[in-house]
């Protein structure tokens, strides 16, 4: 992943109406943003995200299954 010097880091912490993250969603989108740029990987598989999400201390919960009608 070859940024040009003129092109500055995605800033998580813009917002628009409707577009408002938390802080663990801003924590996470710089965190990746680090890994691709350290290991040059434009477009992450999931097992990248699954290690950066590690990485950041997440935890799978035993018992827990959240499906996508649960996200709150």
């Amino acid at each position: 992943m070859h940024d040009s010097p003129t092109r500055p880091p995605p800033d998580f912490s813009y917002t628009y109406p409707g577009s408002e993250l938390t802080d663990d969603e801003v924590e996470f989108g710089q965190a990746l943003y680090a890994y691709q740029r350290r290991h040059n990987v434009r477009y992450p598989a999931w097992s990248d995200i699954l290690f950066v999400l590690r990485s950041l201390g997440y935890r799978k919960v035993p018992g827990e299954n959240p499906t996508a009608d649960e996200r709150g």
